[in-house]
């Protein structure tokens, strides 16, 4: 990757007699991680009740391609030691943070909305469990429209993020005031490396793409030309091959179109 923007992980598990506070704090030490009580210590490692699913497990901000390697030491460590079935169920997510200071301008906002917008059925649904779509904690980002009554004013939509915008979805903006992050809800948790791996990927490359001056150009162009997603990817995104089969080859995809019709969002 040639570029990396700064990134936190939140990773949920369950709260049971194998796996709690107290199993996932020795298992941080053992990988030798900083650890620290405080929520507000981004440069340590969390761990925290979590209402939605059991315990919440908080990376330090990743601040480089080579500190990811952290979070391999941890899916390695955990999946020697309990199957993920164990630790993990429907009502658990992965949650990833991404720095989006650099974005100076509403522009950079609404372009990384409508792309998310535009990759969320045929790319993002693909790559994450059924369990997923629809769920009242990450739901569809289909507020692009919203967006355009602020402007060019950053300032003015950072104050307001909050009373304006849901944080449960997929793309939450809501991180915005407090952090300078967008918080992406929507995958599945898990300790498959590769998983989390090629997701992060994804997000690093759609979160840079939106930065671009271009950016707005190349996604009317996909609009109005109704391209194919590998060219989408490839050419205008310019995601790396190997992250392009991923997605391509996932086996997360098989939902008729039907289902996408009829299905209700869950309140």
């Amino acid at each position: 990757m040639n570029y990396w923007r700064d990134c936190g992980l939140e990773f949920e598990f369950t709260n049971n007699e194998l796996f709690n506070e107290q199993t996932a704090l020795i298992i941080l030490k053992e990988c030798k991680f900083p650890i620290s009580s405080d929520s507000k210590d981004f440069l340590s490692w969390v761990i925290k009740n979590d209402e939605s699913c059991g315990i919440e497990i908080t990376t330090p901000i990743i601040e480089s391609e080579k500190q990811f390697s952290d979070i391999r030491k941890l899916t390695d460590k955990l999946n020697s030691d309990f199957r993920e079935q164990e630790i993990i169920n429907n009502r658990c997510g992965l949650h990833v943070h991404i720095d989006v200071s650099d974005y100076k301008n509403m522009q950079c906002i609404r372009n990384l909305a409508n792309i998310i917008s535009i990759l969320e059925k045929p790319v993002i649904y693909k790559m994450i469990k059924k369990n997923r779509i629809r769920n009242k904690y990450c739901k569809s980002t289909n507020f692009s429209k919203k967006l355009n009554g602020f402007g060019k004013n950053i300032s003015k939509f950072k104050k307001n993020v909050e009373l304006k915008f849901d944080r449960n979805r997929g793309l939450n903006l809501r991180s915005l005031q407090k952090f300078g992050t967008v918080e992406f809800r929507y995958h599945h948790a898990t300790i498959d490396f590769k998983e989390i791996w090629n997701w992060i990927y994804f997000l690093q490359t759609v979160v840079d793409f939106a930065s671009y001056p271009g950016a707005e150009r190349k996604i009317n162009f996909i609009k109005k030309y109704n391209l194919g997603i590998k060219h989408i990817l490839y050419f205008l995104i310019e995601l790396e091959k190997e992250n392009i089969n991923y997605i391509l080859n996932k086996k997360h995809e098989d939902l008729n179109d039907h289902v996408w019709n009829f299905l209700p969002e869950k309140k």
